[in-house]
């Protein structure tokens, strides 16, 4: 009988390929707001975790946990502020108690590389956080999560991921990637803090798929950074964007750099993952996907 995993958010960018990667080795069970959102030959659970009394709605076994459900208000702050505590944190806390008594023995979930703050080197797993800037409140929501959930490792193993800038085709038009392709292909100036902008490490969301379904494996307790192999400049990004749909990038200058956000992916490439995508292709490929009407 194959193994049992939940996967919470799987309507997400993110959900979507760990739903198709975990096939044929492991059988998926999908939890989601919306189940048109995913495909219908994957057992669907429609429930939102900002809700008291979703978890009454999970099965009675489960044999690992794939948590990456996070509430879509991170960035409305202070209105959203309400949801995003219900569902990075009341609505994990209430999947580690229904865990506990579900025969879970893995449980895997998604936080962030926001902890870290910006800095000018590659941050470590060991780094102590340091949250401020507008999205404190999100960044607190998951780091608060790490902790609540390390504290079941004695029950099963626990793994934290921290992703640091995860792109790809479906993307919301929101987050940074979509933002920069958006601005570029439509001649708007790309805005640098500094001359060259922040540096960051964006992962392919194959790549970070894969990290994420290898980290089943990993037993304890565990943080792991999840980020691409190219440090990037945002100037570099927007260059390759211009370079990859033909057109000249443009860019307005402001303040000096406070600071970059990269991840150090050591234990990523040593315990589950090395990324395979250039960041490169992985660029062509969403924007061949926008051109298609894909996203």
């Amino acid at each position: 009988m194959k193994p049992r995993i939940l996967v919470t958010g799987a309507g997400g960018l993110i959900g979507r390929r760990v739903l198709d990667l975990l096939q044929p080795q492991y059988e998926p069970v999908a939890l989601v707001r919306d189940a048109g959102c995913v495909s219908s030959d994957v057992e669907t659970i429609e429930a939102d975790l900002g809700a008291p009394d979703f978890a009454a709605r999970l099965p009675t076994r489960m044999d690992g946990v794939i948590h990456l459900a996070q509430s879509s208000d991170f960035a409305r702050f202070p209105d959203g502020a309400r949801d995003v505590f219900a569902v990075n944190v009341h609505g994990l806390s209430a999947v580690l108690d229904w865990a506990r008594k579900s025969g879970v023995s893995q449980f895997v979930h998604a936080s962030t590389g926001g902890v870290y703050g910006k800095g000018t080197g590659a941050f470590r797993e060991e780094d102590r956080p340091r949250i401020s800037g507008t999205l404190a409140h999100y960044i607190s929501t998951k780091l608060a999560a790490e902790l609540i959930a390390s504290a079941y490792a004695g029950l099963f193993s626990v793994a934290a991921l921290r992703f640091f800038f995860v792109y790809g085709e479906a993307q919301r038009k929101m987050m940074l990637l979509p933002r920069l392709v958006e601005a570029v292909m439509s001649g708007t100036p790309v805005t640098l803090a500094g001359s060259d902008g922040m540096r960051l490490n964006p992962i392919y969301i194959d790549d970070a798929a894969a990290a994420t379904v290898a980290a089943l494996r990993l037993p304890g307790n565990s943080i792991v950074n999840i980020a691409g192999s190219e440090i990037l400049s945002i100037r570099q990004i927007a260059e390759t964007i211009g370079e990859a749909c033909g057109v000249e990038a443009k860019f307005q200058c402001t303040a000096k750099n406070d600071g970059d956000l990269v991840g150090d992916t050591r234990q990523m490439r040593e315990l589950l993952h090395c990324p395979a995508v250039s960041f490169r292709d992985g660029i062509a490929r969403l924007i061949r996907a926008r051109s298609s009407g894909l996203v």
